[in-house]
C-alpha cells in the first residue's frame, strides 16, 4: 500500500481541498476514466482533428506496428473508441498536431525514436488520416524522442522542431525542419544542445513576437534556443534547475506579460520556476515539492482565478499528479495529490466537455490508457453567463448589467462571460452573445 492519502480515504474526500483564506478554491476532479489508446502510450496531445469545435485526443505508442491513436470527442467530454494508425517507423515517441498543408485542418506530426524518423499523416478533414509519409532524419545517431509543430518562421506556416540526443546521453541537439508550404519538411537547422535534451517547447520567450525552443536537458539545466525571426538559432542560453529535468514549459505565471520558466525534475523530486525579470536572462530558480520523481508538466489555470496552475505527472513510484496552485504572483501553495495509475509520462490541460473549465489529460506508459480527470469546478458553459443550462436573451440581460452596471459576475469566476477568450470581459462580448442568440452567429471560442 502507498504510503499517501489518496491510498487511505475515498477519492472524493481525497481531493476536495480548500485554500488558505483569500484564495480560491482548487477545484474537484471526478475519478479517473480510462480510455484505450493502443499499448504503452507515450505522449498525448488534445486537438480540434475534425473541425467541430471540441478538443479530440491523440497518442503516440512504443508499441510496434499500429502505433498512434485518435481518439474522437462526441462533444461532451466522452471519446470514441480509438482508431489506430501506424507512424511508418518504431517507438513513436512524441506527437503534435498542426496545419501542415493549409487545408484548414490539423496533421499529425510523430517522431520515431528507434527509425530515427520523421513521420507526418495528413488529416482526411474528419480526423481519419492518409497513411504515414515518413523521412529519416539526419545525422544518424541521435535519437528523436520529443516533438513541437509551430511557426517558427514567421510565414503563418507550422514548421517542426524536435529535440534528440545519443544512446549515451552525453550529447543532443535540436533539429528543425522548416514547411515549405504544401506540408513537405526541409531539414534546415541543428543545433548543440546541453547532453540529452528529454522535451522540447516552442513559445516566445523573449517577447520580440517570434517562437522560440525551450528544452529541459539531462544534465539539470534548461535551454533556450532564440529565434531570429526567420526560423534559424541565433543564441543558445542554458539556467541551471533541479536535478535531471524532464520537461518544461514556459508561460507568464506571474501575470506581468513576460513569460516565465517551468521544469519538471525527475531527480530532484521537483518543480523549478524561473521568473521573468526586468533583466535580460532568468534569475536562479525556486524549488517546489512536486511529488515522486516528476516527468511531465502542463499549466492552466485550474481554478479560474486568472492565473496559470501546474499540472505535474509522476513517473515512478507514486501513481500520481500533483496540482500546485498559483498564488497569483508565480508562488505556489505545496501540491495536491491526485491518484491516477501507473507511469505518467505525458499531461496536457484542455477543456474536453461543454464547459469553461480545464480537464485534465494524462498518458499512462505501463497502465496502457489515457486518463481524463473532469474538472468539477464550474459546469457552465462559455455564454451561460448565467448558469441556467442554455443560453438565452436573459444571458443578454446579465452581461449587459454586468458591463454596464456593476452587476453581479457571470458565472465561472466570469469565464462564462468571456465568449471571444480575450482575458477580459467588454462590450464585444455582449455584441458577440447577440449575434449567437438572435442571428446565428458563431458559437463561442
Amino acid at each position: 500500500m502507498k504510503n499517501d492519502l489518496c491510498s487511505l480515504v475515498p477519492l472524493a474526500v481525497c481531493l476536495l481541498w480548500v485554500c488558505e483564506s483569500g484564495q480560491a478554491e482548487i477545484p474537484t476532479f471526478a475519478p479517473r476514466v480510462a480510455l484505450k489508446a493502443g499499448p504503452n502510450p507515450h505522449a498525448v496531445i488534445a486537438a480540434d482533428l475534425d473541425a467541430d469545435g471540441d478538443l479530440d485526443l491523440a497518442a503516440s505508442s512504443f508499441a510496434p506496428g499500429f502505433n498512434l491513436a485518435v481518439l474522437r470527442n462526441n462533444g461532451d467530454g466522452t471519446f470514441e473508441d480509438a482508431v489506430l494508425y501506424a507512424s511508418g517507423g518504431v517507438s513513436a515517441a512524441s506527437i503534435d498536431a498542426g496545419d501542415l498543408d493549409g487545408d484548414l485542418d490539423l496533421d499529425l506530426v510523430v517522431v520515431n525514436w528507434e527509425s530515427i524518423s520523421l513521420a507526418t499523416l495528413e488529416n482526411n478533414g474528419n480526423a481519419t488520416f492518409q497513411p504515414a509519409i515518413v523521412q529519416p532524419i539526419l545525422p544518424p545517431g541521435y535519437y528523436p524522442f520529443d516533438v513541437t509543430c509551430a511557426d517558427l518562421s514567421g510565414d503563418d506556416i507550422p514548421d517542426v522542431a524536435m529535440a534528440r540526443f545519443d544512446m549515451t546521453g552525453s550529447q543532443g541537439r535540436i533539429t528543425i525542419f522548416t514547411n515549405l508550404g504544401d506540408g513537405a519538411l526541409l531539414l534546415t537547422g541543428e543545433y548543440t544542445a546541453d547532453t540529452a535534451p528529454w522535451r522540447i517547447a516552442s513559445v516566445d520567450i523573449d517577447g520580440d513576437t517570434d517562437l522560440d525552443a525551450l528544452t529541459a536537458n539531462t544534465n539539470h539545466t534548461v535551454s533556450v534556443f532564440e529565434n531570429n525571426g526567420a526560423g534559424s538559432v541565433s543564441a543558445i542560453t542554458s539556467y541551471p534547475v533541479g536535478n535531471g529535468p524532464r520537461d518544461a514549459l514556459g508561460a507568464d505565471l506571474d501575470g506581468d506579460g513576460d513569460v516565465d520558466l517551468v521544469s519538471a525534475n525527475q531527480g530532484g523530486q521537483s518543480a523549478s520556476v524561473l521568473m521573468k525579470g526586468g533583466d535580460p536572462g532568468f534569475p536562479p530558480p525556486v524549488h517546489y515539492a512536486a511529488g515522486i520523481m516528476p516527468e511531465s508538466v502542463a499549466a492552466a489555470d485550474l481554478d479560474l482565478d486568472g492565473d496559470m496552475d501546474l499540472i505535474i505527472g509522476d513517473s515512478y513510484a507514486s501513481d500520481s499528479i500533483s496540482i500546485l496552485e498559483n498564488l497569483g504572483d508565480g508562488t505556489f501553495q505545496l501540491p495536491l495529490r491526485i491518484q491516477v495509475e501507473g507511469y505518467l509520462i505525458s499531461v496536457a490541460a484542455a477543456t474536453l466537455d461543454e464547459d469553461v473549465d480545464f480537464d485534465i489529460v494524462v498518458a499512462s506508459l505501463d497502465a496502457d490508457s489515457i486518463y481524463i480527470l473532469e474538472n468539477l469546478l464550474c459546469e457552465a458553459a462559455r455564454g451561460d453567463v448565467n448558469s441556467s443550462g442554455t443560453i438565452t436573451s436573459s444571458d443578454i440581460i446579465y452581461l449587459v448589467n454586468h458591463v454596464f452596471k456593476a452587476g453581479p459576475e457571470p458565472a465561472c469566476n466570469g469565464a462564462s462571460g468571456d465568449l471571444e477568450c480575450s482575458g477580459a470581459i467588454t462590450a464585444s462580448d455582449i455584441i458577440y452573445l447577440v449575434n449567437y442568440v438572435f442571428k446565428g452567429g458563431p458559437d463561442p471560442c
